[in-house]
């Protein structure tokens, strides 16, 4: 009987998917299936056999090369819907790792708070640094996502953290029950990014809580980012290509549907989304300049 079903979408990142396996391999919590969605084109290497195989309960589905992040987490979860002994479903993106215990600590803390969706802390996986604890929304403002400075989130006294907002699918524990509440991910107008914010803003608006699990860790391999996440060393035409590229989590598209969904002067999204264009194009300007005295003087 496995009671969390654990869906993992993967395109090309068979070295990185290999490594998450192998934390979950070695995690001490054992009532688990993996959904490992296959949705990468013909031509990359894959292995012979799925690793780790003999020590994990995997179940691999091929899906088409077309769809991006959302509809191939959707078909995950659609998967994991039908088996009846499934609880929980936790997204989980394949670049990252959850320490031993994390299994454990989320799933004693899912059974003790229902209704609760619950995500670990989020850790950079070679400098160990804490990237993400809590995190909050400020569309008004043009911010989907606001993750203040571990400087100002000192680490807290309790096992459970009230969060505004979770961020990615970094092996974030759902109640299989919600899902039949609010629906899947939006693959219609949100195929790759945003999907996620959206998911978590309606769970949050239909009641539900969104929690952190402060002693659970989730190591994310920050070399899997997307150029948007490096700006400062992009050329211009790089720039402009991360406002294009459903790849990169600043694609205009992705920016509007979000924003036009969850904006709170609903006629005004367009603003929010002038703000946030606005603000990464300074940081550009910004990052850039810094780069370029750095390298002359």
């Amino acid at each position: 009987m496995n009671r969390l079903s654990i869906v993992i979408p993967v395109y090309d990142g068979w070295d990185a998917l290999s490594r998450c396996l192998e934390a979950l391999a070695n995690s001490n919590w054992h009532d688990f299936e993996v959904l490992i969605i296959d949705h990468g084109p013909d031509n990359i290497d894959r292995p012979g056999t799925l690793p780790y195989a003999d020590r994990l309960t995997l179940r691999l589905i091929t899906a088409s090369p077309a769809l991006w992040w959302t509809g191939a987490t959707n078909i995950g979860i659609r998967a994991a819907l039908q088996d009846d002994n499934t609880q929980y479903i936790m997204l989980l993106n394949h670049d990252c790792y959850l320490a031993s215990d994390a299994l454990t600590i989320l799933l004693q803390l899912a059974d003790s708070n229902a209704n609760t969706l619950i995500a670990p802390v989020q850790v950079d996986a070679e400098c160990h640094k804490v990237l993400v604890r809590r995190a909050y929304t400020l569309f008004l403002l043009g911010f989907p996502t606001v993750i203040p400075p571990v400087l100002f989130s000192p680490d807290p006294a309790s096992p459970l953290l009230s969060t505004g907002m979770i961020v990615g699918g970094r092996g974030v524990v759902i109640p299989k029950s919600i899902f039949a509440s609010i629906g899947l991910l939006d693959e219609e107008n949100l195929p790759h990014y945003g999907s996620d914010n959206d998911f978590y803003l309606r769970c949050k608006t239909a009641g539900y809580r969104l929690s952190i699990a402060t002693l659970a860790k989730a190591y994310v391999d920050s070399s899997q980012t997307t150029e948007a996440s490096k700006i400062g060393r992009l050329t211009l035409p790089q720039f402009l290509s991360t406002l294009r590229e459903r790849r990169s989590h600043r694609n205009v598209h992705d920016q509007v549907q979000l924003f036009r969904k969850h904006y709170p002067l609903p006629g005004l999204y367009p603003l929010g989304v002038t703000l946030n264009l606005s603000r990464y194009f300074l940081m550009y300007l910004l990052l850039r300049s810094i780069n370029y005295i750095k390298r002359v003087s």
